[in-house]
């Protein structure tokens, strides 16, 4: 058989070489601890500048009123003007795939009121325009949140291509059976 002392694995010979002495512990310990400390102030300094970033400024500070009171928030469809929710009627349709499944959609949109014009005939046209449109989706398209959202998107985008009077698209409820 092999000797046993030549099969054997001392981690000493390969860092300290043929003399089998240890190196010292002591210098790895104390950088692994400079290298700690470096990182903590790095990362205090960081969320120090990012903190200094979310204070609102003097010109912040005078749209809110009082110096410690943040601005209001924008109001819904501010800089549009007066604005109209007409409701457009609810659509029933088969979609693409999987074959077997109806969707129901309502919704309404949100028109300015200064350019709407007739009301009834562009909800009708926005009506036909999501009919078209939700025939061909699949139902994994619309499925979780983001389907959702990106669905509202895509109707939003065909609606205000129909008229620049368009300044949303606002689902009710969506069933998908």
């Amino acid at each position: 058989m092999a000797d046993e002392n030549a099969l054997a694995f001392d981690p000493g010979q390969l860092i300290a070489g043929e003399g089998g002495a240890r190196p010292a512990r002591m210098p790895i310990i104390l950088g692994v601890a400079a290298a700690t400390a470096i990182a903590v102030v790095a990362g205090g300094a960081t969320g120090f500048l990012m903190s200094e970033m979310r204070q609102p400024d003097a010109a912040g500070a005078e749209e809110g009123g009082e110096a410690g009171e943040p601005a209001a928030p924008a109001a819904y469809g501010a800089g549009l003007g007066p604005l109209v929710i007409v409701p457009v009627e609810p659509i029933v349709t088969n979609i693409s795939s999987p074959p077997s499944t109806i969707l129901r959609v309502e919704a309404s949109l949100v028109l300015k009121a200064e350019q709407a014009g007739d009301t009834d005939v562009l909800a009708a046209q926005v009506s036909a325009d999501t009919l078209a449109f939700a025939r061909s989706l699949d139902l994994a398209q619309i499925e979780g949140s983001r389907g959702l959202l990106h669905l509202r998107e895509d109707l939003k985008q065909r609606a205000m291509q129909r008229s620049p009077a368009v300044a949303d698209y606002i689902i009710h409820s969506l069933i998908a059976q």
